[in-house]
């Protein structure tokens, strides 16, 4: 499917989409695209469910579908080509030094993340990186080896726990580092980001995992306590969970049933 979507214009969608909630209009804006292709795209990315519209009025709002089955995967790829364009932007120097501390620091070397204005600048100063490391001392002796390499990189450490404490607390610096590219850190930074979809996507396919053997186990235990018992159960469940996909929020039985249908 990845291979059918990923066109210049779908991609350029999906990218924008991943950020905000945006109208045809709004979209076509920010792209610089005609209204006629980004109509285009958006027809074709929503025949594969990957984005939502929402109406507000007489405007209909589209936003990246995070509960896709492939959404990770999208994403991932969504920063590879974000990376390469910005790989070539500094000759390499950032996949080169990514390399490196995959080389030189093993598993203490959980990822980098490059953030700040040579993300989106033409003119910058510094080439600012979140390093991601475990238990590391030598943090001078390090940084001197990088910017030999590039005498613009500007190194801030830290760790998971504090790169999630500070997204936590509202922190600006940390919500800029994480609104990043990531190296060696994509998963992490994917669920970290986008962590409240990414929440509620495990929680649907768990909550339907668990109905799905609920009504399973009703054929293969065919007694009729058991079944009248555990499959209503069951059903009701997945109907929950598959309003939930839909982006729907019954407050009863009744209203599941009805949406359902």
């Amino acid at each position: 499917m990845l291979s059918q979507i990923v066109t210049k214009n779908n991609y350029l969608v999906l990218r924008q989409l991943r950020e905000e909630e945006l109208s045809l209009s709004g979209l076509a804006r920010k792209l610089k695209l005609t209204k006629a292709r980004v109509f285009y795209s958006l027809k074709e990315l929503e025949s594969f469910d990957l984005i939502r519209r929402k109406i507000q009025g007489r405007t209909h709002l589209c936003r990246f579908n995070f509960l896709h089955p492939q959404a990770e995967e999208i994403l991932k790829l969504i920063f590879f080509e974000e990376k390469e364009v910005y790989n070539s932007k500094l000759n390499g120097t950032i996949n080169f030094i990514d390399c490196f501390l995959n080389n030189t620091l093993k598993h203490k070397y959980k990822g980098s993340i490059a953030f700040g204005s040579s993300l989106k600048e033409e003119k910058y100063k510094d080439i600012d990186l979140f390093l991601l490391l475990d238990d590391f001392n030598n943090k001078k002796e390090l940084t001197q080896k990088l910017q030999q390499i590039d005498p613009r990189i500007s190194i801030l450490y830290g760790n998971r726990e504090e790169l999630e404490k500070g997204i936590a607390s509202e922190d600006m610096l940390y919500d800029n580092i994480i609104k990043g590219l990531p190296f060696s850190c994509e998963d992490f930074v994917i669920e970290l980001r986008f962590k409240k979809y990414i929440l509620k996507k495990r929680d649907i396919q768990e909550r339907f995992i668990l109905a799905s053997r609920e009504v399973y186990s009703c054929l293969e235990f065919k007694d009729k306590k058991y079944t009248a018992l555990h499959l209503p159960k069951g059903l009701m469940d997945l109907i929950y969970t598959i309003t939930n996909y839909y982006d729907y929020s019954p407050q009863n039985d009744a209203e599941a049933i009805q949406l359902f249908k």
